[in-house]
């Protein structure tokens, strides 16, 4: 990758999120591609930054609600993981259900789960968007890493396609070469009369002493 694409490719973290951001990133990353083929989008993991326990926003928030508060964080985090990569749905039950499941997973209160979220999203920490499908509850480093990841898959994506598209073009010409009859077939050279090795009859022998 040349120094351009690199910085085509680059990808910053923001700050907050909102839903000009959804629709940025659901024009950019289309669910399903033209040819009405789903895209994968998804994450399998999430990421915590080195710091992150340490930022001003997360230590008001332990100091407020305790340790708790992390593993909401991360449970939260993993719901955002599958099937959008960086968001999960909060409307209709959606949300409840969530809180039911966190509480049961991380064997809290669902009322200590009710307000430990509900705290995420006051102090930003988590942020809700809205788009005419619904409601999502979102994450800056979920977006972050779902955009780094869904870089690569359409840069491979496009990789691919040209591939496939030189190789078309590749047969194509040939079939036409094929069909004009500018291929012409090796011609095998024919064999000698006689063994090449031999010598003609009027020379004499050099081992006839």
């Amino acid at each position: 990758m040349n120094k351009k694409d690199k910085k085509d490719n680059l990808v910053e973290k923001r700050e907050i999120i909102d839903n000009a951001t959804l629709a940025e990133m659901n024009e950019k990353y289309p669910k399903v591609s033209k040819n009405g083929v789903a895209f994968d989008l998804g994450l399998t993991y999430i990421t915590i930054q080195t710091d992150y326990l340490g930022s001003t926003n997360i230590r008001k928030l332990i100091k407020n609600y305790g340790a708790e508060i992390v593993a909401v964080i991360c449970f939260f985090r993993t719901e955002m993981c599958q099937p959008y990569g960086w968001y999960c749905k909060i409307d209709n039950d959606n949300l409840e259900n969530l809180i039911e499941k966190c509480a049961f997973t991380l064997r809290m209160d669902e009322n200590r789960v009710k307000e430990c979220y509900q705290a995420l999203v006051d102090n930003m920490a988590f942020f809700v968007i809205d788009d005419e499908n619904g409601s999502y509850l979102a994450d800056t480093q979920q977006l972050y890493n779902f955009e780094i990841l869904n870089n690569s898959r359409v840069r491979e994506r496009e990789r691919k396609a040209k591939s496939r598209a030189k190789a078309a073009a590749e047969k194509t010409n040939k079939e036409q070469d094929i069909s004009s009859g500018s291929v012409t077939a090796s011609v095998k050279e024919s064999a000698p009369s006689e063994p090449i090795g031999d010598l003609s009859n009027n020379e004499a022998d050099p081992f006839d002493w």
